[in-house]
């Protein structure tokens, strides 16, 4: 959205004078609406005090406002934009519309710039160097003008007396206010009733006013407290300190549980697993597992049977001796009721 222009207290410049408009980037030439209409309210730079009567501009103040006025258009036309031409101005029939009304801004060096009712202070009319035609622009750069009182041109009065009234149709500016939305939730108090509501207090609007108005809103409230514990607040605090007390204790008993359990170590794997499905006995035979429980063929040469100083290799204690064998080739069919161990055959 635009930001409005400024609307001046007092008039600075004088209705009943004709100023010339000069450009810092063409300080030769001054503003100018051609020769006796013959532009068609088009407006350009020409020189200065050479070309016509037009080069002259009353500045009629009305509301905070100027409307800008030429010698030879009289009080019938005024410069201004339109929605259809936002950037070039021209001379338009005379309204009160938001195009044809001016704020001049005087600069820190007695410049001034000026801005357009219906673009606001988001641009000011401008010329670029090199360049005939003012245009609106975003860049104050190139927005400096000098007005120069021209006295020799008489007064707007002498040429039409409208150019001496005021426009009947003067547009302000619809500026839309919101106010602030409150939302506040009372606390329940010591009555029985302790059901908390919820009310809105207010609703956000939006509404035209003028810029005249004073837009105003609301701060928002905070809700009320109480000190006091709602009725059934205890019993609820006790049934949750229980609660959490088991959960505690259910934590704990895991926990412990995990510190109890020893880590598998590495002399704790299973002998009977593809890792020692081959042994290299200490006189040169190799045993070889099959699957539990099954009859296998089991050929000997040279067999020597373990001792009780054999070190069992899952905790270290001394096992019983192996079965012996005498025959070279036998059947042999381990049984064991409460585990089964591997049948194995063994080869020199």
């Amino acid at each position: 959205m635009n930001h409005p222009i400024a609307r001046a207290a007092e008039p600075e410049f004088a209705s009943t004078g004709f100023y010339t408009f000069h450009n810092d980037n063409d300080k030769d030439n001054t503003l100018f609406s051609g020769l006796f209409r013959d532009a068609g309210g088009n407006v350009s730079m020409a020189k200065a005090e050479v070309t016509s009567s037009s080069e002259n501009w009353q500045l009629y103040y009305q509301q905070g406002r100027y409307f800008i006025r030429n010698y030879d258009y009289h009080g019938e036309y005024q410069l201004g934009l339109t929605a259809e031409s936002l950037r070039i101005p021209r001379l338009y029939k005379r309204s009160g519309a938001l195009g044809q009304q001016w704020s001049l801004n005087r600069k820190g060096d007695g410049k001034y710039t000026f801005t357009n009712g219906l673009l606001g202070n988001d641009s000011a009319l401008a010329l670029r160097k090199g360049s005939l035609i003012p245009t609106m622009q975003t860049s104050l750069s190139d927005a400096s003008w000098d007005l120069v009182s021209n006295p020799n041109a008489g007064a707007p009065s002498q040429q039409d007396a409208a150019m001496m009234t005021d426009v009947e149709d003067f547009e302000i500016e619809e500026v839309p206010s919101s106010s602030t939305a409150v939302v506040s939730f009372p606390l329940p108090s010591r009555t029985p009733a302790s059901t908390i509501s919820g009310s809105l207090t207010s609703a956000t609007t939006t509404t035209p006013t003028q810029t005249t108005n004073n837009t105003e809103s609301s701060a928002p409230s905070l809700p009320s407290t109480s000190s006091s514990l709602v009725p059934g607040a205890i019993p609820g605090i006790v049934v949750g300190v229980v609660l959490l007390g088991a959960l505690i204790g259910l934590l704990g008993y895991f926990l412990g549980g995990a510190r109890r359990k020893p880590k598998a170590g590495a002399d704790e794997k299973n002998p009977y697993t593809a890792e020692t499905a081959a042994m290299q006995s200490s006189n040169g035979h190799t045993t070889y597992y099959t699957h539990y429980g099954q009859i296998q063929q089991q050929s000997q040469i040279g067999y020597r049977p373990l001792t009780n100083q054999a070190a069992n290799p899952r905790n270290g204690q001394p096992q019983e001796d192996a079965p012996r064998y005498e025959a070279e080739s036998i059947q042999v069919q381990q049984q064991h009721p409460e585990k089964h161990l591997p049948s194995y055959t063994t080869y020199k």
